[in-house]
């Protein structure tokens, strides 16, 4: 794609005798402003267009929008001088910046105007000194091009704010091609740099809040003030309480609450609590802010397919996203891929809250970075990296459909670190505990994550530490490392890959010897040469977090799972695949790589641990612990499948999957542990202890299991 550049910009009389002729800089300016509504301006690759003459003057360049008005000079946005058609710009306006022209914006709220789009080929940048509004349909960022509100070594000062607000200035197709990358901030190559004044998000409390409380006085108050203060939160902020509990017939506890007051003594919140909020075991209640002085947001949120979105993706299939930066920024009402409902001709996939759209990894790239910023409100997903590096950092999802936090395809690098996902509504249903092969519409469509899930991670190659996943109705944390991605929708799946593969040259040296192997012991016979994502363990830091309030609070799935039951369940015939020779029995020593997860805490989930078509896992210092809170759910049986009596760990039956539990504490639950009839789950256990559970150990029964399968 190339930049606009006047050295290509002709003149066009619109006469039987048109002539052409070749201007540049003032000259070209000087002559289109003593022009009547009748020229047009081409960027020399044949793309002319006559639309819109009453403005003047219009550009289309190659990528198809019609400018209705174009830069002319660095200068400032409101001033008519900046621009080639001396005026600013107004409703309905297509506004393109050359690439040579670096714009200031500084249009007050009050008086800015509803623009068709905005295409940036050389830089558009908040101003510093006054509060400014940017509504607009498209904003493109181009190669080339940057859009910069603040920087990282200075932010954007506390007392001016910046927003972008997409509106809608006609009516979208929601089948059409191109209605993916349309309607909000997509970067196709170009530069962000979006940095708000610096919030440390999250907070821990350690007290109770009851139902009715609206203020936080005494020690505990004095103590929680002089934290948030400290870490930059202010009168006015947003406040998000997750829940403590989680129950499947009600709401979710989670709340917000305005600040109305901090003294340093108390904290008074806006309204009274709605619900009450807990500790649980002495373990601190979880606190974040969700307000921010950028702002990003919908204009109708009500309608879904009327929603911006935010999208990073290449300029064209060879090339390169732009380098990403944002910090302290809020995502307000974003995505038009709506979770609560199947992928369709008119739901189509890729239009997520915040998503990095197949951008690539490599050793010299440097990551992408979010950090510090809150998405509030999505009807899919949250904050996403497809086929990216991307740095996710002390962000907040809160109130999202499908997942709050993705690593989607299973080829993602990069880190999730410090992040809390609360509020994941998901369908709001559970057949069975095995939600996802109850969805073969969707499985078969690469439709998955969409039960509500905190952290829906399909690649082996992120590190996830740190995190807090509260209150959701889905998982808090899920391994789901098929691999999948709408790459296979409609391939002929019985002939090619069925899942994500990677060459052995996309592992680095030591995930190579932590593998044990370079060549692929099994593979697709349509790609001999690569390696199965579901084959792999996990290979990065996964440690430290934490899971509350949940359906299951940590689940693993297809983790080194070695079978294709999942596959052929949805594709009956065969798959032509190739299997490692030794059979299960030698799994350790053909498959020696385990998949560590270190110091998790997983606290009133109604299921705190489940695996299952996975091996050689080891869990270290894991805590699965429940209070009074915890609903029980009824007298356990062996002899039923739906069982729903809440459940410290379970484990579905999978022939020797050699996992390792070591310094593992269940507290409370009504069943400690599920196990296979066999226990041929577990090769260790060191330092196991169930605590007040009703049943320590149930077992389960594969022959009923199989009934209700059918």
């Amino acid at each position: 794609m190339q930049s606009l550049s006047p050295q290509r910009w002709y003149l066009h009389y619109d006469t039987a005798r048109c002539r052409r002729v070749r201007l540049s800089g003032l000259l070209f300016i000087a002559l289109c402003l003593g022009l009547s509504g009748c020229v047009e301006l081409d960027d020399g690759l044949g793309l002319n267009s006559s639309e819109d003459r009453s403005a003047g003057v219009s550009l289309k360049n190659a990528h198809g929008a019609h400018c209705t008005i174009i830069s002319a000079k660095n200068g400032l946005w409101r001033k008519s001088s900046t621009w080639a058609q001396a005026r600013i710009p107004g409703q309905g306006d297509t506004v393109c910046i050359h690439a040579k022209h670096r714009i200031k914006y500084d249009t007050a709220p009050e008086a800015a105007q509803d623009l068709r789009a905005v295409i940036i080929h050389g830089g558009l940048s908040f101003s510093r000194r006054r509060s400014a509004q940017l509504r607009v349909q498209d904003l493109k960022v181009m190669k080339g091009g940057q859009l910069q509100i603040g920087r990282l070594n200075s932010p954007l000062p506390r007392q001016v704010t910046a927003e972008i607000v997409f509106i809608s200035m006609h009516t979208h197709s929601p089948s059409s091609r191109d209605f993916q990358h349309q309607l909000g901030l997509i970067s196709m190559g170009g530069e962000l740099e979006i940095v708000g004044q610096p919030v440390e998000r999250i907070v821990k409390f350690n007290g109770n809040l009851l139902v009715g409380t609206s203020r936080i006085s005494g020690i505990k108050g004095a103590a929680l003030a002089g934290s948030i203060l400290a870490k930059g939160w202010a009168q006015g902020d947003e406040v998000l309480l997750p829940a403590t509990r989680f129950e499947r017939s009600r709401r979710l506890g989670n709340e917000t609450r305005t600040l109305s007051a901090i003294s340093g003594q108390r904290i008074i919140f806006d309204s009274p609590l709605e619900y009450s909020h807990k500790r649980v075991l002495g373990r601190p209640l979880t606190m974040a802010n969700l307000s921010s002085n950028i702002v990003i947001r919908s204009a109708v949120p009500d309608e879904i397919n009327q929603r911006g979105q935010v999208m990073v993706m290449k300029n064209d299939v060879n090339g390169q996203c732009g380098q990403t930066t944002i910090s302290g920024v809020r995502f307000q009402s974003l995505g038009r891929t709506d979770k609560a409902r199947r992928l369709s001709a008119r739901n189509q996939n890729m239009m997520y809250g915040v998503h990095f759209h197949l951008c690539g990894t490599s050793p010299d790239r440097t990551a992408h970075v979010v950090q510090d910023s809150v998405l509030v409100d999505s009807p899919g997903w949250g904050f996403v990296n497809h086929g990216s590096e991307v740095s996710f950092s002390g962000n907040v999802a809160y109130d999202f459909t499908g997942a709050g936090f993705v690593a989607e395809a299973g080829h993602e690098r990069g880190e999730f670190i410090g992040n809390l996902a609360v509020g994941g509504r998901g369908v709001d249903r559970y057949p069975f505990r095995r939600i996802y092969l109850s969805e073969k519409p969707r499985i078969v469509r690469a439709d998955l994550a969409f039960h509500g899930d905190g952290f829906w991670i399909s690649s082996p190659f992120v590190t996830v530490s740190s995190n807090r996943a509260i209150g959701n109705h889905g998982h808090g944390f899920l391994w789901y490392q098929t691999g999948i991605d709408s790459s296979f929708v409609g391939q002929d799946m019985a002939a090619g890959e069925l899942s994500r593969t990677v060459s052995p040259d996309f592992l680095s040296a030591a995930e190579l010897s932590s593998l044990g192997y370079r060549t692929p012991k099994r593979y697709w016979t349509a790609a001999p040469n690569r390696l199965r994502i579901s084959d792999l363990p996990l290979f990065q830091a996964i440690r430290d977090n934490y899971s509350a309030a949940n359906f299951i609070g940590l689940r693993v799935r297809y983790t080194r799972h070695f079978n294709a039951a999942f596959l052929n369940a949805f594709y009956p015939g065969g798959r032509s695949t190739d299997d490692f020779s030794g059979g299960s029995k030698n799994r350790g020593a053909v498959f020696p790589g385990s998949s560590s997860l270190r110091n998790t805490v997983l606290q009133n989930n109604e299921i705190g641990l489940h695996t299952s078509y996975s091996t050689r896992l080891e869990f270290d210092g894991l805590r699965i612990e429940a209070d009074d809170q915890l609903v029980r759910g009824p007298a356990p049986s062996a002899r039923n499948f739906e069982l729903e009596a809440a459940t410290g760990i379970e484990m579905n039956h999978n022939s020797n999957s050699q996992h390792l539990l070591r310094n593992v504490r269940v507290v409370g639950y009504p069943i400690g542990e599920r196990r296979s009839p066999n226990d041929d789950e577990v090769r260790a256990r060191v330092r196991v202890n169930l605590v007040n559970c009703d049943e320590p150990f149930i077992t389960w029964d594969t022959d009923t299991i199989k009934r209700n399968r059918r």
